[in-house]
């Protein structure tokens, strides 16, 4: 099973994405893609991950997501969560069209037991 997973973050989550993305790999043998939707993620943490995934035969990929406001067309309060959240919202205007499924994860979402089950629902298309 070859998953595509979506990460939205920041600097300030690099370690928890990476200890999700192993926990996931580990879980789930496969060849796996990465998105990772960058708010500000520095070089040097791109490449770590990056890294990271790639040793372990998965593909990474980072998208820069820009200013989300800007995106939405209005200001948003997002009650103190980073305005990453809803860089999701746009995973259709974003993420190449080569993309047909993706699993979003929170960062700091850790992956217990295989997830061929979730992977496989049928998903109903409006």
């Amino acid at each position: 099973m070859n998953l595509d997973v979506l990460y939205t973050m920041n600097d300030g989550y690099v370690p928890q994405v990476a200890a999700s993305a192993l926990s996931l790999i580990d879980r789930n043998p496969g060849k796996h893609t990465f998105h990772v939707f960058s708010f500000g993620i520095s070089e040097e943490n791109v490449e770590k991950l990056r890294n990271m995934v790639m040793e372990k035969g998965c593909d990474f990929w980072v998208y820069s997501v820009g200013d989300i406001e800007q995106r939405l067309g209005f200001q948003v309060d997002t009650l103190g969560f980073h305005i990453s959240v809803l860089a999701r919202l746009f995973v259709g205007s974003i993420l190449p069209e080569t993309v047909e499924k993706v699993l979003y994860l929170d960062g700091d979402t850790i992956v217990l037991e295989p997830l061929d089950e979730l992977w496989n629902l049928s998903l109903i298309h409006i």
